[in-house]
């Protein structure tokens, strides 16, 4: 998993937000989704890749 692919699974609204960010700031987020993620596979809670990373750019958004 890398970066490009985590942004594929954002909402364009996500995408939007998320490209607008410094790079190193979209690399913390990458970073964050990724140790939530166990590397970008289902959360703790069941909750798919995509629905994690929308959940949290969207909690970064807010």
């Amino acid at each position: 998993m890398d970066m490009i692919q985590f942004g594929e699974m954002l909402s364009p609204e996500n995408q939007e937000w998320l490209g607008s960010q410094p790079i190193p700031e979209q690399k913390r987020i990458f970073d964050q989704w990724m140790s939530r993620t166990g590397g970008g596979g289902a959360t703790d809670d069941e909750k798919p890749p995509w629905v994690a990373a929308n959940e949290l750019v969207d909690s970064m958004r807010s």
